[in-house]
C-alpha cells in the first residue's frame, strides 16, 4: 500500500478509501494541473515492478505475455470509455497530451491540407506546435473565436482541406467545446480533420466525448487520475497515412540498407510508440479506466458550483460557468500570487498566473494574473469548508 507519514493526520471518509492518504490538513483545488492518483492506480503501477516487470511485444515468457494482454485491454478501454469501435479506431500512447499533438501534427500528409486552424483558448501545448508547424511548412494558420460558453465561430469555407487542432474543455475557464460534432462533421465534408486536446474532459466530464467522430482524441493520464502517460485514439483510416517523424525500435516491420516498412495492420499505433515505452503506467491505466467509469461527475459539478458562489461573494471577479470544475477568477484588490500565498498558509492549494495560455490571457483579453481553482473525484465538504473560511479572511483584506 502507499506508503503513509507517521505525522500523517486521519484519512478522508470511508468513501474516499481511493484517496485515504491524503489528510484532512490539505486541500488539493489543482486537479486542472494533474489529478491525484486513487490507490487502485498506485497500487497497479508498483505490481508492474513487483509483479510484472517486462516489455510488451517482444519476448513470449508468461511476465511478457500479461503485460501483452494488459496492453491490449487498455488500448480496447479507452475506446469503451470514448464509445468508440476498435474497427475505427486504434489507441495509441506517448509521454503526454504535448507530445502526441507534435507527433501528429509532423506525421500528417500535408499536400492533402492547405490550413491549420485552432483556437484562441488553447494552451501553449496546442498554440505552439501550430505556430511552428505553419511557419515551417508555409501553411495558412487561422486562429477562431469561442463564444462565452465554448462553441467555436467559424464559417464552414474556413475548414476546406483543413487540419482542426482544438480543445474540447478549456484550462483556463472550463468552457466546453458544445458544437464539436457540428464542426467535425462540417470539417469532414470539407476535407478536413479534427484532433481533440481533450485533457480537461477526460479528466472531468468524459461522457462528453462519448463517440465523437474526431480524427484524433488526445489525453494525459496525468490530468485523468492515471500515472504520467499520453494517451491517444485516432481513426485508422488516418493513422495508415502517417509518416512519423520520430521513429525506432517498434515501429517497423522490416529493415534494408536504404528502407524501412513502418507496422500496420494489428500493430498499426505501433508505428507512434518509437522506442521502449512506459509500461508500468500502461499497466497502470487499466485501473484509471475503470475509475472514471465509476466516478461522480455530478457530485464533483455540485462542488463546483458551491465554489462558484463562494468566490461571487468574496468580491472576485468569476470567468467559469457556475458548473464549470474549473473555477477561474481575479480579485480586483489582490495580486494573485498574494492570494495563493494566503490559501497556501492554510493547505490550501490552488494555481495562480497565465496556466500556459499567454495569447489570449495577455494579448487578446489582458487579464491580470488569476486563481484557478479545480476540483476532482477527491473533493469533499471539509475542502469546501476549509476553503470558504480562507476567501472570508481573504475578503476581509478589501
Amino acid at each position: 500500500m502507499f506508503w503513509k507519514s507517521s505525522n500523517q493526520k486521519s484519512p478522508l471518509p470511508s468513501s474516499q478509501t481511493e484517496f485515504s492518504y491524503l489528510s484532512l490538513q490539505d486541500h488539493y483545488f489543482d486537479t486542472a494541473c494533474q489529478t491525484l492518483r486513487p490507490q487502485s492506480v498506485i497500487d497497479a503501477e508498483c505490481a508492474y515492478y513487483t509483479q510484472n516487470n517486462a516489455c510488451g511485444g517482444r519476448s513470449s515468457y508468461q511476465w511478457a505475455k500479461m503485460v501483452d494482454q494488459r496492453i491490449s485491454l487498455v488500448r480496447r478501454s479507452f475506446l469503451d470509455v470514448l464509445g468508440l469501435s476498435t474497427r475505427d479506431y486504434v489507441t495509441f500512447f506517448g509521454l503526454n497530451t504535448t507530445q502526441s499533438i507534435n507527433t501528429l501534427l509532423w506525421a500528417l500528409p500535408w499536400d492533402e491540407y492547405d490550413t491549420i486552424i485552432t483556437s484562441d483558448i488553447e494552451h501553449n501545448s496546442v498554440f505552439l506546435p501550430v505556430m511552428k508547424v505553419a511557419q515551417k511548412l508555409s501553411k495558412r494558420r487561422h486562429i477562431l473565436e469561442r463564444d462565452e460558453q465554448g462553441a467555436l465561430l467559424y464559417e464552414k469555407t474556413q475548414l476546406t482541406n483543413a487540419v482542426i487542432i482544438i480543445n474540447t474543455t478549456s484550462n483556463i475557464d472550463g468552457r466546453e467545446l458544445l458544437n464539436r460534432e457540428q464542426l467535425i462533421q462540417d470539417a469532414h465534408a470539407e476535407g478536413g480533420v479534427v484532433i481533440l486536446d481533450a485533457c480537461q474532459t477526460l479528466g472531468h466530464n468524459p461522457q462528453m466525448l462519448s463517440k465523437t467522430q474526431a480524427d484524433a482524441i488526445l489525453g494525459s493520464g496525468h490530468k485523468m487520475y492515471g500515472p504520467s502517460l499520453g494517451i491517444g485514439a485516432i481513426r485508422r483510416s488516418l493513422a495508415e497515412k502517417l509518416d512519423p517523424l520520430t521513429i525506432g525500435g517498434g515501429t517497423v516491420s522490416g529493415v534494408s540498407e536504404h528502407r524501412y516498412t513502418l507496422l500496420s495492420g494489428d500493430d498499426l499505433p505501433l508505428r507512434l510508440e518509437a522506442g521502449l515505452q512506459q509500461w508500468a503506467g500502461i499497466w497502470a491505466m487499466k485501473e484509471t479506466l475503470e475509475f472514471l467509469k465509476q466516478a461522480d461527475w455530478h457530485q464533483e459539478r455540485a462542488f463546483a458550483t458551491q465554489v462558484h458562489k463562494l468566490l461571487q461573494k468574496s468580491g472576485a471577479t468569476v470567468l467559469s460557468q457556475p458548473y464549470s470544475s474549473v473555477q477561474t477568477c481575479y480579485f480586483p484588490h489582490l495580486e494573485s500570487s498574494l492570494v495563493g500565498d494566503l490559501l497556501a498558509k492554510k493547505n490550501i492549494m490552488v494555481r495562480t498566473g497565465y496556466f500556459c495560455c499567454h495569447y489570449y490571457l495577455t494579448e487578446k483579453h489582458p487579464l491580470p494574473h488569476l486563481v484557478r481553482i479545480s476540483l476532482g473525484q477527491h473533493t469533499q465538504d471539509s475542502d469546501i469548508e476549509a476553503l470558504e473560511k480562507s476567501l472570508q479572511t481573504i475578503q476581509a483584506l478589501r
